[in-house]
Formats: C-alpha cells, structure tokens, sequence
C-alpha cells in the first residue's frame, strides 16, 4: 500500500477509535476491547469504519467501553466549546438585531424553576448535539427559541462560556 493512500481520508477524531483498529487491505474494523471471559480482546470483525455502527457495537456488547468512550466523546466538546473565540461587539453605540431580539419586557425570572429548567436544555442541547456555542447568538435560532416559548431570555455567548 502507497504511503499517499495510508494517509488519506478525514482524521478519525471521534473517540470511538480508542477501540478500534481498521484494517485498510481488507476494508475492516477490528474491536480490542478487552473480553474478560477469554482474557484477550473481542476481536469482533466489521464491515468498513463508520464510527455510528462501531459504536453500535460497543453499545450492544459492551456497555461499559461505551459509558467511557461517551464520557470522552462529552469532554472533548466541553474542551471544544471552551476555546471557541467570542465574537466582536459592536462598539458604533448602535442597537444590533441579536440584542433587540434579547431585549424582553416580559420573561422568567432568571431564578425561576422554568427559566433554570430551559437554560440547562439549552446547555445540554449545544454540548450533546456538538454545535458551536455561537448558535445562541444566531439571529435565527434565537427566533426559534422565541416562537417556541417568548417567556424564555436565551443566556448569550458570555453566560455559556
């Protein structure tokens, strides 16, 4: 095999490859997750290396590898979501269309059950789903969350960092 065609291809960031190998002469993902039974490792073969069906595997047989790698799938983004740069203010004294949207007579107060419950599904929501923290401060996303409950002051970039 060519030294180019070993390192093509998207790097295999996803943590899930901590218990894997692919094997690129046959197209196939080795598991090395240590099987206690045997006292060697799992050595399930499979088809290719998209890391969905190799954490499927994991899931099904075995959980515990699966809580870890999950686990470091979550501090990888946290880490992630805390170097992301914060975006410029506008200094010209003039009102942008984020903090016109920001701007509510009436909502929850910040102590409330429900506003405390919403912020902590919007939290969940940006480090699960990995989207940039910046989505908060999307005009459009901002409309969203606003059609959905108008009550609901969207904490900005500052408060999720």
């Amino acid at each position: 095999m060519s030294l180019a065609k070993s390192f093509s291809g998207r790097k295999r960031d996803s943590s899930v490859w901590n218990y894997f190998e692919y094997s690129a002469s046959n197209s196939s993902t080795t598991c090395n997750v240590a099987d206690l039974k045997t006292g060697g490792t799992c050595g399930s073969k499979l088809t290719g290396k998209n890391p969905s069906n190799l954490k499927k595997h994991l899931q099904a047989c075995h959980p515990i590898a699966f809580q870890e790698m999950q686990q470091k799938d979550m501090d990888k983004t946290a880490e992630k979501v805390k170097c992301m740069p914060l975006p410029a203010s506008s200094s010209s004294g003039s009102q942008t269309i984020t903090e016109c949207i920001t701007r509510r007579i009436v909502s929850w107060e910040a102590s409330s059950n429900e506003h405390q419950c919403r912020e902590s599904s919007l939290i969940s929501f940006v480090v699960d789903t990995g989207y940039p923290v910046t989505v908060v401060d999307n005009v459009k996303f901002r409309e969203f969350c606003s059609s959905m409950d108008s009550k609901f002051k969207i904490p900005g970039l500052v408060f999720m960092l």
